[in-house]
């Protein structure tokens, strides 16, 4: 190479790099690596990024994200996120949450949160006669001693965790973060299995706008217990949702159903439990229910009690009750239920109490109720 350069760079580049290089940027860059690279980096960047990662890494970031990962990841967050899983997590939480989520199976400790004021529009601080300003606006002007304060709308919030970015108080998330449990069950796994085992409960009425379905997204996506699909308590649970749906729960009276308390302790003295916390008996007697009785009742094989009478049912009795051989006591009594009485109530060999009366029921009485040998109370008045 001569010792001096040209005034024009070459239309092509050399295939060898120079040993004496120049002092400016080349407009190409060069095929393969330099021997003896500079120790300062170029005025301007290539503007075809290194198909390899460089070996001795800027200090800024790279205006175009590298094809492979780097051999020393950088220590600020890249401002372009990669289409690729990072192998080791970064030190600092990225600006950008990524676009798909982590093959891992272990949540993040601390787990990640934005970091963001509260919305205190109702919040306001008198500053002047008729002038009012937000609280976060307010307390951005004193910061050190106003985020110390407590918040004059409820006199106890702190300030500055009312305004968390203002006041950087961004340490800790604002509530825990619920993460499904389940051991080795990434959500849509689990959302598979439940399913499965529900559509062997329901059949096809756990899809479309059904009571089923409403009961099934809420377990899954809704519950705060998030059941696992392995999980003994979970179809009695699923059952008891239903039942809230099926019978428009939200207009009952007094119940904690859908609560992230065990089932068993949904309505205190009208759900009750065995000492195995299986439910045992339903008293939803006059509490406002109305719908169709769910025929799914017949998964809980423990109750011996059914009492939904002065009620606004409507539909037909499901002959699945039949099927729930520890009941004694059916009361339905006071409704406005149809249709004729399922035979098969009276193979139940444990019912000695029976109350159908002012219905809308039609029909005649089964010859089967010769088969309920302790039956001894029987009310079936004020039907057609």
């Amino acid at each position: 190479p001569s010792s001096l350069p040209s005034g024009v760079p070459s239309a092509l580049p050399s295939v060898s790099p120079s040993n004496n290089p120049n002092n400016s940027s080349s407009m190409l860059p060069s095929v393969s690596s330099s021997d003896n690279p500079r120790s300062l980096p170029s005025a301007s960047p290539s503007r075809i990024p290194s198909s390899n990662p460089s070996s001795l890494p800027h200090t800024l970031p790279s205006l175009y994200p590298s094809v492979l990962l780097s051999v020393s990841p950088s220590s600020n967050p890249s401002s372009l996120s990669t289409e690729s899983f990072s192998s080791t997590p970064s030190e600092n939480p990225s600006l950008l949450p990524s676009s798909l989520p982590s093959n891992s199976l272990v949540p993040s400790t601390p787990p990640s949160y934005e970091c963001v004021d509260i919305d205190d529009s109702k919040n306001l601080i008198t500053s002047g006669r008729n002038k009012f300003t937000p609280i976060c606006e307010w307390a951005s002007k004193s910061p050190q001693e106003r985020c110390e304060e407590r918040c004059p709308c409820d006199g106890e919030t702190v300030i500055k965790d009312l305004c968390r970015k203002t006041c950087s108080n961004c340490r800790v998330p604002l509530a825990p973060v619920i993460v499904n449990s389940c051991t080795g069950l990434l959500p849509h796994q689990r959302f598979t299995k439940i399913y499965i085992k529900l559509i062997s409960v329901s059949g096809s009425l756990l899809t479309g706008n059904t009571p089923q379905n409403k009961a099934f997204k809420w377990l899954i996506e809704d519950d705060c217990v998030q059941l696992c699909p392995d999980d003994p308590f979970l179809i009695q649970r699923y059952v008891l949702a239903l039942l809230y749906f099926s019978t428009s729960g939200m207009d009952w009276i007094g119940s904690e159903f859908l609560s992230c308390k065990h089932e068993c302790g949904w309505f205190v003295g009208k759900v009750e439990c065995n000492s195995k916390m299986k439910i045992s008996k339903l008293v939803l007697d006059n509490n406002n229910l109305q719908g169709t009785i769910p025929f799914e009742l017949y998964k809980l094989e423990f109750l011996d009690e059914l009492n939904l009478k002065a009620n606004a049912l409507n539909g037909l009795i499901p002959t699945s009750v039949g099927k729930l051989q520890m009941l004694q006591t059916i009361d339905l009594s006071r409704n406005n239920l149809k249709g004729s009485i399922p035979s098969l109530i009276f193979e139940l060999k444990n019912l000695s109490e029976l109350q159908l009366n002012d219905n809308n029921l039609d029909g005649t009485i089964p010859l089967q109720i010769g088969n309920a040998e302790n039956l001894s109370i029987v009310q079936l008045y004020n039907n057609e």
